[in-house]
């Protein structure tokens, strides 16, 4: 099997990753920073109830990191992300 890094391959993305956290988001966005991945988002609280950062590893993954730091009822999502939404967590 062959595999290739975005490095390998002038930067594309070869892949996506969502990693959902319990807790500490921040502390963990510190300790990527501090092992070398590249902050691409710095961790944000997003409208839906979670707050998310994203890092790009040595080899170019970018990979989203997740918490759920509240609940957000449907009707609230859609009304502030000016969306409607087909099936909801909350």
């Amino acid at each position: 099997m062959t595999r290739s890094s975005p490095v390998s391959v002038a930067g594309k993305n070869t892949q996506s990753v969502y990693v959902r956290l319990k807790e500490g988001i921040d502390a963990h966005c510190d300790r990527a920073r501090a092992a070398g991945a590249e902050i691409v988002q710095e961790p944000a609280d997003q409208f839906y109830g979670e707050r998310q950062y994203r890092a790009r590893d040595p080899e170019g993954h970018v990979w989203t990191f997740s918490q759920t730091v509240r609940s957000v009822p449907r009707e609230e999502a859609e009304r502030l992300g000016d969306l409607q939404i087909e099936g909801w967590h909350g």
